[in-house]
């Protein structure tokens, strides 16, 4: 019974379902039409509320209200601070991060609202102005974030400088940097909680403790203070009196390099020394718009006389150390007449010649060659007595004896092979030097020594051994008062220099000269110890494009080899003892562009300088003329 009675309620609320559902869709129906007419408005309010055109206008609104808004703060005087950025800061770069991160500080009325306000970009301009709407009134805010950014902001070298030079921060530098921004809580919000977030990105190690060698991008990304990474620093050449040495391979830009050097020489008040065997630079140089009792300019192209031999010895007669040092500086440049090295034997005959000529009035190489001569020194017997006991008794005794015959044959040989050169001969047989190299040093601002290796052939390093053993002559005499630096340019150096350099450069040194060494590879450094002493004693060093001499350079200039290697045309890398190593590179064509002289120098020249020979040396006494220099090789007796 209760089962029939509970079918027939189902059956019931069945058709009620069904029925209500029925009814329900019919009214849809008909209802439809009208509801679809009532949603489409509201659909389009939807819309045009969520359109790009309608968020756009919005935002334009409201940032063009916080414009007017913040248009009516009266602004800190910027001109006052952005002049204490100028003045403390100097650097253009700095200037530049000082001035954004003042304005990210709310501090400076931002330019008008962008073209598209619903933007990100436009969302930081509406923070800038509301941060100026809340900051700017506040004078004594502004001055004290501005104390408080001058400190925190780092100092750059100011200044010309020979060179400029960018350098990568180093990790303690960014550490220095990034902490020096979190001293005062009250600023510096926005760049904090960047420069916390490049922190955190690198699993909170600090800057010091960073081990990869992006460190200063990988901790100022994304922050003001990222053009700060990399920093150009003015570089001078300070130590260049402790000397320079140039490795430069053909067409890297060598000799641009040291005419940029020279011409900044010219603007100092120092003197800058040429010698130059090429001929690349010295007519440039000459030709410079330079007064000419400034400008010194020796070359054998012009009717020039030089007595290597008149070196002023009546002033130093009784200084023994001079008189010494003069004769192993004659003996550095007579010694590139002889192929080989001097035997003792024939160092003993060099040294005591070369001691008897200075010591004769007007002595020059004819009487050099008239000492070797058999039996010359005999005509010299005045002179001879004034010479000192140990010289007296060995030309007395010892300097005519045959087992010196063949010793003073092969000299005199190399002597007169070199007279053989027309050039040669008219420069060295006058009786008296004109050229004070002291007095030269010390009066002009531009010396040129042309050693044309064309002209002069293989007198050529006998004649740029000549200036420099005045040079050091004369350095001797600056010791004892400060002066005015030297700055000796030797171009193709290996052509002058020979073991003694350590002891040239020392000397030079002590005289406020500084010498600078320039060639092409590390090959034409025949000798070890030359070697060694042009590395031992050269403060600054400069190489670029030298090839495999990369790998032996990189040790002593602090660097790589692959450094070295990478240096393109015009550019160096420069070791500058005490500062580190830098890429440096020298602007081209410095001397060319420069003004140039309207007046013919070469007659105030000749007027100083020149000289016209008296004697004919043609034809030397016992001469052999079917030797030459290069058939004499030394006695086996020596």
């Amino acid at each position: 019974m209760n089962s029939d009675l509970e079918d027939v309620v189902g059956i019931i609320l069945a058709f009620t379902f069904i029925g209500a559902l029925i009814f329900l869709l019919v009214i849809g129906a008909i209802a439809a039409p009208f509801i679809g007419i009532g949603l489409v408005p509201i659909a389009a309010y939807v819309y045009y509320r969520n359109s790009p055109q309608k968020k756009e206008k919005d935002a334009r609104e409201r940032t063009q209200a916080l414009y007017a808004e913040a248009k009516k703060v009266a602004p800190p005087d910027v001109g006052r601070y952005y002049d204490r950025f100028v003045e403390e800061l100097g650097d253009e770069e700095l200037i530049g991060v000082a001035s954004k991160l003042y304005l990210d500080e709310g501090f400076l009325l931002p330019e008008e609202p962008p073209p598209i306000c619903n933007s990100v970009e436009a969302a930081r301009y509406r923070d800038r102005l509301t941060a100026y709407i809340n900051n700017a009134h506040d004078r004594a805010q502004v001055d004290r974030f501005v104390d408080v950014l001058m400190a925190a902001l780092p100092r750059h070298e100011v200044g010309g400088g020979t060179f400029q030079a960018a350098r990568v921060l180093e990790r303690g530098e960014v550490e220095e940097l990034i902490v020096g921004f979190f001293g005062d809580h009250d600023f510096f919000r926005k760049l904090r909680r960047q420069l916390d977030a490049n922190l955190q990105a690198q699993k909170g190690l600090m800057p010091s403790e960073y081990a990869g060698d992006d460190c200063a991008i990988a901790y100022l990304k994304n922050t003001p203070l990222l053009p700060l990474a990399v920093r150009i620093e003015a570089i001078d050449l300070e130590r260049r009196t402790e000397h320079m040495h140039i490795v430069g391979g053909s067409g890297h830009g060598k000799t641009s390099l040291i005419q940029y050097l020279i011409s900044r020489d010219l603007d100092d008040d120092c003197c800058a020394i040429v010698i130059d065997s090429q001929r690349q630079m010295i007519p440039k140089l000459a030709a410079l718009d330079i007064p000419l009792s400034d400008v010194t300019y020796l070359t054998p192209h012009h009717s020039l006389g030089i007595n290597l031999f008149d070196v002023g010895y009546d002033r130093m007669r009784h200084d023994e150390r001079l008189v010494n040092s003069t004769i192993e500086l004659l003996e550095f440049v007579l010694g590139s007449l002889i192929a080989a090295d001097l035997t003792p034997k024939q160092q003993l005959v060099f040294q005591y010649a070369i001691q008897l000529v200075i010591a004769v009035p007007g002595g020059n190489i004819d009487t050099f060659l008239k000492v070797l001569a058999p039996k010359g020194h005999e005509a010299l017997e005045e002179t001879i007595a004034q010479l000192s006991p140990s010289a007296r008794e060995f030309f007395r005794t010892e300097f005519g004896e045959k087992t010196y015959t063949e010793t003073k044959r092969e000299i005199s040989w190399r002597v007169w092979s070199m007279m053989k050169n027309p050039t040669f001969a008219r420069i060295f047989t006058a009786t008296r030097n004109p050229v004070d190299m002291f007095a030269e040093m010390e009066e002009r601002r531009l010396i040129l020594i042309d050693t044309d290796a064309d002209l002069l052939q293989g007198a050529s390093g006998f004649f740029g051994r000549i200036f420099i053993a005045q040079i050091l002559q004369a350095a001797q005499r600056r010791f004892t008062s400060a002066r005015r630096p030297v700055y000796l340019y030797v171009d193709e150096a290996t052509a002058y220099f020979d073991e003694n350099l350590a002891k040239m450069l020392e000397t030079a040194r002590k005289a406020n000269i500084g010498i600078i060494l320039a060639h092409q590879y590390l090959e034409q450094i025949t000798s070890p110890a030359m070697y060694a002493s042009i590395m031992a004693n050269t403060a600054i060093k400069f190489a670029g494009g030298v090839g495999r001499d990369a790998v032996a350079l990189a040790p002593v200039m602090h660097t790589t080899a692959d450094f070295i290697r990478d240096q393109p045309p015009h550019c160096f890398a420069a070791y500058l003892k005490g500062k580190g190593t830098y890429s440096l590179s020298a602007p081209p064509n410095v001397i060319e562009r420069a003004p140039k002289r309207s007046d013919d120098i070469r007659p105030e020249m000749e007027r100083r300088y020149g000289y016209e020979p008296s004697i004919d040396p043609s034809e030397p006494p016992e001469a052999k003329p079917e030797m030459t220099a290069e058939e004499v090789e030394p006695s086996s007796e020596l």
